[in-house]
C-alpha cells in the first residue's frame, strides 16, 4: 500500500523509532478492528483518545503508529522495543490521516465523483454506485463515512482494481468541503440541492449554497459539474462552474429529466415509483424501489452523473432498478398490517417537507399519521422552522400528528393554527408515551411516517412498533 517513508513525506512526520522502508497493508483508527500489518492513527475524539489504546494495537500486530508529538503518554508507552515496526510523531494525527489519504488518492489516476448537497446525498451515491458497478469496480463511502475522517478512511481503501470512486461529502461549516476536496481531488462534482441545513453554523441558506459550492472550485475544464436545474442556486453554480455542466430536473430544459412518474397503484406494492427517464442517450422506463418526489430527483441526479462519466442507458436503467433503499431513509416496512415509512436517519426543513409530500401523495390506504422528532442544528431559525413545519403538516391533510422533543410545541402550534384538530395533535418528551399513543391511533391499512434528526434517535419508535405489533 504505502511505505513508512512515503507517509513521512505525505505528513511531514518524524520517525520516532523503527524502519522507514517498512510497508503497511492498510490503516486503522480503531483498536478493536485493526488488522496485523496496518498502521494505527491515534486520533483524539470528543469521548476517546486513541493514544489510550496503543498497547492494544501493538499486541494485535500493528505495523506502526502515528502519534501526537508531545502527548503525555508517548514517553511511558512507546519505546524502541515496543514491537511496533515504526512509530511516527506528527503535529496533529487527524491532519496526518488526511494528508496520507490525499497522497494515496493521487497515486490512482482514476475519476473521483464528489457528491454534496443538503439532501439526498447518500441515496444518490448508492444509486450512482449501483449504476456504475454494472460495468466498473467502484469505491464508495460505507455508512456515514462522509466527513473529515470518513472521507480519508474511504480513500485509503483504494486499490488497483478500482476504475473510479464515488465519494459523498458531508459538511456543517464553511471551508470543510474545501478541505475534503483537497484530500479527494474530485474530477466531477454533483450538487443534489440546497436547503436550510446546518444553519446553527452557517446562519443563512446563502451561506449553505456558498459552502456546498466550494466543490466547484476543484473541477477543471475537462471535468463535469452535475447540477439541479430546478434548484434556486442553479444559475449561481452554473456561473461558477468551469467544467462541462450536465443538468437534471423535472422539465425538458434539463439534460436529464422525466416525462411522467407514478407511485404504484397496487397497495401491496407501495414501495416503488415508475418513471420515464429521458436523457441525451435516449428514453427508457425505469422502476425504482422507493417513492416520493425527492427520491425521483435522487434518481435523476444519479442518472445524470452516470451519463456524465460515460455510462450507457441500459446500465442506468439496470442500476437504478437494482437499487434498494438505504436503511432508515424512506424505507417502507409493513408491521402488523400497518405501513411505516422509516425516515429516521436525519431531518431538516427541506427533507421534512419532502417526507410529508411523499406521505400525502399516497392515495391508497386508510389514515395517515406522522411522528416527528426535533430538527437540530438550526440555530436562531429553530423556533420558526418548527412552527412552519407544523403549518405545512396542518395543510397536508394528515389525520394525526405526534411531535416529540424540546421543540415539539412549535410544530403542534403551527399544525393547529393551520386547522388540524387539537385532539389529533399531541406533544411528548418521551418515547414510551409516544409509542403507546400512536399504537392506539393505528389500524390495519394506515400509513405512518416517522422522522427526526439523527440525535433524536426516532428509530426507537419503529423498533417499538415492531416489538408490539408483529
Amino acid at each position: 500500500m504505502l511505505t513508512i517513508e512515503e507517509i513521512i513525506k505525505a505528513t511531514g512526520g518524524k520517525l520516532y523509532s523503527g524502519d522507514s522502508k517498512h510497508s503497511i497493508s492498510g490503516v486503522s483508527i480503531d483498536s478493536r478492528t485493526i488488522k496485523e500489518g496496518e498502521l494505527f492513527f491515534a486520533i483524539k475524539g470528543d469521548n476517546f483518545d486513541g493514544h489510550d489504546f496503543i498497547n492494544d494495537v501493538i499486541k494485535k500486530g500493528a505495523a506502526g503508529l502515528i502519534v501526537q508529538e508531545g502527548h503525555p503518554l508517548i514517553g511511558s508507552i512507546i519505546s524502541g522495543d515496543n514491537g511496533a515496526k515504526a512509530v511516527l510523531t506528527v503535529n496533529n494525527t487527524i491532519v496526518a490521516l488526511q494528508e496520507t489519504a490525499g497522497y494515496y488518492r493521487n497515486k490512482f489516476p482514476i475519476p473521483v465523483i464528489g457528491i454534496t448537497g443538503s439532501n439526498g446525498k447518500t441515496t444518490t451515491k448508492e444509486m450512482l454506485w449501483n449504476i456504475l458497478s454494472t460495468r466498473f469496480s467502484v469505491l464508495k463511502n460505507e455508512g456515514n463515512f462522509n466527513n473529515h475522517i470518513g472521507v480519508p478512511l474511504t480513500l485509503l481503501r483504494l486499490n488497483p482494481s478500482h476504475h473510479m470512486a464515488v465519494i459523498e461529502m458531508g459538511i456543517s461549516a464553511k471551508g470543510e468541503l474545501t478541505r475534503l476536496c483537497q484530500i479527494a481531488n474530485p474530477t466531477s462534482a454533483v450538487i443534489t440541492n440546497i436547503g436550510p441545513t446546518h444553519l446553527e453554523k452557517l446562519g443563512r441558506i446563502e451561506n449553505v449554497a456558498e459552502a456546498k459550492g466550494e466543490i466547484l472550485d476543484f473541477i477543471k475544464s475537462d471535468g463535469v459539474c452535475v447540477l439541479n436545474m430546478d434548484d434556486t442556486y442553479f444559475d449561481v453554480f452554473k456561473a461558477k462552474s468551469v467544467g462541462k455542466i450536465v443538468s437534471f430536473g423535472m422539465s425538458s430544459q434539463s439534460d436529464v429529466y422525466t416525462e411522467y412518474s407514478d407511485i404504484s397503484p397496487n397497495w401491496k406494492s407501495l414501495d416503488n415509483t415508475t418513471f420515464k427517464l429521458i436523457c441525451p442517450l435516449g428514453k427508457t422506463e425505469v422502476k425504482i424501489n422507493v417513492i416520493g418526489v425527492h427520491n425521483l430527483y435522487n434518481a435523476l441526479c444519479a442518472a445524470a452523473a452516470a451519463y456524465a462519466v460515460g455510462a450507457q442507458l441500459d446500465d442506468i436503467k439496470h442500476g437504478l432498478e437494482k437499487f434498494t433503499p438505504v436503511k432508515m431513509r424512506s424505507t417502507i416496512e409493513k408491521i402488523g398490517g400497518i405501513f411505516i415509512i422509516n425516515d429516521t436517519y436525519n431531518a431538516n426543513p427541506a427533507s421534512m417537507v419532502a417526507a410529508i409530500d411523499m406521505l400525502k401523495n399516497i392515495k391508497e390506504g386508510k389514515q395517515k399519521f406522522v411522528v416527528l422528532g426535533d430538527m437540530l442544528e438550526l440555530g436562531e431559525n429553530t423556533a420558526r422552522a418548527h412552527h412552519d413545519l407544523g403549518i405545512y403538516i396542518g395543510n397536508a391533510g394528515i389525520d394525526g400528528l405526534i411531535a416529540v422533543g424540546e421543540f415539539a410545541e412549535y410544530i403542534a402550534d403551527g399544525a393547529v393554527e393551520a386547522g388540524m384538530s387539537e385532539n389529533r395533535v399531541i406533544t411528548f418528551n418521551d418515547y414510551a408515551h409516544t409509542l403507546e399513543t400512536i399504537k392506539q391511533w393505528l389500524n390495519k391499512g394506515d400509513v405512518l411516517l416517522v422522522k427526526g434528526s439523527r440525535g433524536m434517535k426516532m428509530e426507537r419508535i419503529v423498533e417499538g412498533l415492531k416489538e408490539s405489533l408483529n
